[in-house]
């Protein structure tokens, strides 16, 4: 079996990998850089398998050592950074954020960020990127890797090599076929949770045992090389958020970083040349702090511009701060632990970790038993926070449910006039005022709605929130329930500009109104509102305690028409086939032409572009002239 022996090309390949995650969560390039993660995943397999079957071989290979070696590796650098992102977020973060980013600080603790994020990160779990300890999922994916790994491989080593690699080659494909399969059912597992990312660890393992039989001439070597590191960069800048991952996409930047380490195992290509050089290295060896430190930086920079997008120059900042704060911390933390410099004896190394994790814990705890410590605010700026916390009628329908008990109900339930809200996000936003008339004037409400699934039949549109290819069924059954139950009026809401650029939008929007008005049911599409410029109790939030004017946060009709203009006059022209078009502009534009962000020291909007309650309540006017329009309840 090939000796153990370190690499300057491998810290190389690190230094590729958290350049490009830097890149892509700074957004100053590769859409796709979070592959870098999964570059980071293969080489952490490939080194654990080579360490641990070394010592194997010497005969001094011990569980309790293994795990005090991950534990110098990984714990220090990353408590401190929970650490100085607790402190720091007790000055930035509003309530709700700083209660989360301690639940989120006792996962990554118990080495459960993963699965933390994963039952904590939707469409309506607040934005990704305003989550300071996100990036530790993939730290608890190699944590929780690391628990079981030594074990397989140590029962495994009795036997022979051949039968080694193939026990971990079976285990690769099944991981990976579960991966594959994970995509269509459970995106968000899939992505976060060990079992389909394990075959990325696995094939790394698989490239240690396979390189003593691949040793290929140079100049094929040169050839895989290029290949190698041609899959991460195809994958780091042609995919995006957008692209379904890992899965089969994720074998780009897996076998490219397996091709990598083969090809430069018994003597290095020109690639494995440059990745060696010294300036590369450094960044390499920093990596593992860099990984750390810039993920945070970014998030509480955007909490402190209130969740506008930040400028490059900000962003630049945040990484050369990130790339000077790694430094320090590689130096003065992770070498002196790593080389037992400090705390050399395990056992006063385990007594100072449970004495950390203790402290983080209660901290913690009593940050969340607090509920984020709501006293560090002015009280007005926690009413404008408290926009955020609302969930009322965000309900996402599957196909099941519709089919089985049909739409959800609200308004005066159990009233022969009826009417039906359907739509994404953007028509739960609106029900609350729309329950309101409902009642008022004694009529049925049915919501049909799901996240990113726009009301039109025949209509798909590809989104890791919405129903996707599920769409179809969806809103056929929601067009059957109209016309079955004699519903009077649908009411037709969503974020249209982002569905108008596909060619089949109006074709199928007007096939929509044509099959309902055929049945007599009277439709009413209401016109999209305004995105504001960032998450808008946020920045009402700040500007009280900047000692700014919130009523001077908002956007210009003009700004608003630059974007809505063509759609709004395409949706318009419906009007002359006799459907209701209704303009959140007529109540919530002011005298000044602004889409205020609060009225009468409400929020008008949980976000940047999804109305509050008191938003949606401000519709009433809005909704009550439609009834009158088609006499509509008492």
């Amino acid at each position: 079996m090939t000796e153990f022996t370190y690499r300057p090309d491998i810290d190389g390949l690190r230094a590729i990998a958290v350049i490009l995650v830097l890149l892509f969560h700074s957004g100053l390039g590769f859409s796709g850089g979070f592959v870098g993660v999964d570059v980071f995943f293969v080489i952490s397999g490939y080194l654990i398998t080579g360490l641990i079957l070394k010592e194997q071989k010497l005969g001094c290979f011990t569980f309790s050592s293994f795990w005090l070696r991950r534990i110098r590796r990984i714990m220090p650098a990353s408590t401190f950074v929970v650490l100085a992102t607790l402190g720091t977020g007790f000055f930035v973060l509003l309530p709700d954020d700083y209660a989360e980013l301690s639940r989120s600080t006792v996962a990554q603790q118990l080495m459960l960020s993963n699965i933390f994020f994963w039952r904590n990160t939707g469409y309506f779990a607040g934005a990704a990127e305003m989550k300071p300890l996100l990036h530790t999922w993939s730290l608890a994916v190699e944590e929780q890797f690391y628990i079981g790994y030594p074990f397989l491989l140590i029962f495994l080593c009795r036997y022979e090599r051949k039968v080694i690699f193939i026990c971990l080659l079976i285990l690769t494909f099944g991981s990976f076929v579960a991966s594959a399969c994970g995509l269509h059912n459970n995106p968000s597992a899939t992505f976060f949770l060990l079992p389909t990312r394990a075959w990325e660890l696995l094939l790394g393992g698989l490239v240690f045992l396979a390189q003593g039989s691949l040793q290929p001439q140079d100049w094929k070597a040169g050839l895989i090389s290029i290949l190698g590191l041609a899959g991460i960069v195809f994958a780091a800048y042609f995919f995006t958020a957008n692209t379904p991952f890992p899965g089969r996409n994720a074998l780009a930047p897996c076998l490219g970083t397996a091709c990598l380490i083969l090809a430069n195992t018994s003597k290095l290509t020109w690639i494995g040349r440059l990745l060696a050089s010294k300036a590369v290295v450094f960044v390499g060896l920093i990596s593992y702090s860099l990984y750390l430190w810039h993920w945070p930086l970014l998030v509480l920079m955007k909490h402190m511009s209130a969740g506008k997008s930040l400028s490059s120059t900000s962003r630049l900042c945040a990484l050369a701060v990130s790339l000077f704060l790694a430094t320090i911390s590689w130096h003065f933390i992770e070498t002196p632990f790593r080389r037992r410099m400090i705390l050399p004896r395990p056992r006063n190394l385990l007594i100072a970790f449970a004495g950390t994790v203790s402290l983080l814990l209660c901290a913690s705890l009593l940050i969340r038993t607090a509920n984020g410590i709501p006293g560090r605010f002015d009280p007005q700026a926690l009413s404008y926070a408290s926009a955020k916390q609302s969930r009322a009628f965000i309900n996402e329908m599957t196909n099941e449910q519709l089919r089985d008990r049909g739409p959800l109900q609200f308004g005066a339930i159990g009233s022969s006039d009826k009417c039906v809200i359907w739509g994404d996000s953007h028509a739960m936003a609106l029900i609350p005022g729309l329950d309101a008339i409902c009642k008022t004037r004694g009529v049925t409400g049915f919501q049909a709605t799901h996240s990113a699934t726009p009301p039109l039949l025949d209509f798909i549109w590809k989104s890791k929130y919405g129903l996707n290819d599920q769409s179809k069924e969806f809103n056929r059954s929601v067009v059957d329930f109209a016309i079955t139950n004699k519903v009077d009026l649908v009411v037709l809401a969503g974020r249209w500009s982002l569905y108008m650029g596909d060619s089949s939008f109006q074709p199928c929007l007007s096939e929509t109104i044509r099959m309902l008005a055929a049945e007599g049911v009277r439709v009413a599409i209401v016109l999209e509102v305004a995105s504001q410029s960032g998450d808008i109790p946020l920045m009402l939030s700040m500007s009280v305690r900047r000692g700014e004017d919130p009523a001077k946060i908002g956007v210009t009709a003009e700004e608003y028409l630059k974007g809505h203009k063509k759609l709004n006059e395409m949706l318009r022209g419906y009007s002359s086939l006799g459907i209701s078009v209704l303009d959140p502009a007529s109540v919530l534009v002011d005298d000044r032409d602004i889409w205020r962000a609060e009225q009468e020291g409400q929020a008008m909007y949980r976000d940047s572009n999804h109305l509050s309650v008191e938003g949606s309540i401000r519709l009433k006017p809005m909704f009550e002239a439609l009834f009158d329009e088609i006499e509509l309840g008492n």
